[in-house]
């Protein structure tokens, strides 16, 4: 098991990585209303560094249902980043109702 950092406590960033860090699941959790909105970059730690990875939301917790009106422009279409992007940069974390929660699959290309 994962977590990644995030600074808004009310954020819950954790996943399950594949023993050779090819391909992982993360689950975005909102346990609260955020201190700030958007809520900024999550960091997705554990994949291979080395390798690039295509992350997309995974069915059935693909529905950000948030305030947002805009999807995320990854959010549709998925993005391939390397592990080491993922983990130091991180994506832009979908804006979630209180007590919602999504999930993203990353996979080794």
């Amino acid at each position: 098991m994962v977590r990644g950092d995030h600074p808004d406590p009310a954020l819950w960033v954790h996943g399950v990585v594949e023993p050779d860090r090819s391909r992982a699941l993360y689950a975005f959790v909102q346990t609260a209303t955020g201190v700030v909105a958007p809520p900024g970059r999550v960091r997705l730690p554990g994949l291979d560094e080395d390798a690039v990875h295509r992350l997309a939301p995974l069915p059935p917790g693909d529905r950000a249902e948030g305030p947002s009106r805009t999807p995320l422009p990854w959010w549709g279409e998925g993005v391939e980043l390397t592990g080491r992007a993922l983990a130091t940069v991180g994506i832009q974390a979908p804006m979630l109702h209180p007590e919602r929660l999504v999930l993203v699959e990353a996979v080794r290309l």
